[in-house]
Formats: structure tokens, sequence, C-alpha cells
């Protein structure tokens, strides 16, 4: 029998499909202006920007959850367990992968919907894929099919349906 888990991975969007164009002061009067005692050398300001670029792409960073065992009991709790940490760590964009999941009880269901209406309230979003058709079949039952934006067939359509916040980062 193989090892039953859930696991985390962690997605960061290339700078690519990010909007940085208008967040970062690019020469060293705005770094002044920012109120920086000393001018700052051509190369000071590349570093400042590119930091200021890493900080962007880190905010939006996406946990993916790899859940490989069923959403039953224990293993629900443990879930719990770690979108209450993600969360705590002002993780605001998460995907939960149920594709190796074979049952889920309303314990289980009920911590990913929960937890979804946490993050939107505080502007992010949980996002669920991979589903079988038990487990469709279970979602529509309880009435969590219907939630919007909450499920979808694969992770490139969860990843593609977050879109970057450019105010926040989110």
């Amino acid at each position: 029998m193989a090892t039953q888990s859930i696991t985390i991975r962690e997605y960061l969007p290339p700078e690519s499909d990010l909007d940085l164009s208008a967040g970062a002061p690019d020469d060293a009067a705005s770094y002044r202006v920012m109120g920086l005692a000393d001018p700052l050398s051509s190369a000071e300001v590349q570093i400042a920007v590119d930091t200021w670029r890493q900080i962007q792409r880190q905010k939006a960073t996406i946990q993916i959850i790899d859940v490989d065992t069923d959403l039953i009991a224990l293993s629900s709790t443990q879930l719990r367990q770690i979108l209450e940490q993600l969360i705590s760590q002002n993780t605001m964009k998460i995907i939960v992968n149920l594709s190796r999941t074979r049952r889920i009880d309303s314990s289980g269901l009920g911590i990913l919907v929960s937890k979804a209406n946490e993050l939107r309230q505080s502007g992010g979003d949980l996002k669920v894929y991979g589903l079988s058709a038990t487990l469709t079949r279970i979602f529509e039952q309880l009435g969590a099919a219907h939630l919007k934006n909450f499920l979808y067939q694969n992770e490139r359509d969860a990843l593609a349906d977050f879109e970057l916040n450019r105010e926040t980062g989110v």
C-alpha cells in the first residue's frame, strides 16, 4: 500500500506574467524623493528595482496542496491544519489537488468551503481541482459544486483563473 499524505508545492509565476511596470521607481532621483539620504548609484538603483520585483513575485505565489489520501476523519484535520498555517502566513492563493482522493466526508468538504470563504473575505481565494466522478457527485449533493470559481478540471485552469490584483499583489 502506498504512503498517503498531504503535501504543499509552490507556484511562483514567471516575472513575465506580472505587471511590474508601474510600481518600482527606476531612477536615482525617485529613490532620493522616497527619503533616502544619499543619492543612489545606478547599480544601487538596479539592486533596489530587482529586490522590488522579487517581492512582487513572492506576493503572487500560489500554494498548491496535493492530497494523496481520502479526506475523512484525521486527514481532514491534517488538511485544516495545513490551510490554517498557510492562511496565518498570509498565503492568499491556494489550490487543492484532489485527483488522488477517492473519498471525502462532510468534514473534509466543510473545511474546503469554509477556508475558501475565509480567504475570499480577506481578498484571497481557494480553488479545487481533480475531482473524480464520485467526488463530483458528493460535491453536488452537498451543494458545493455550484460555488462560483471553486471547482476546476485541472491545475492549469485553476492557475489561469487567479488574476493578480495590481494594487496588493494578491
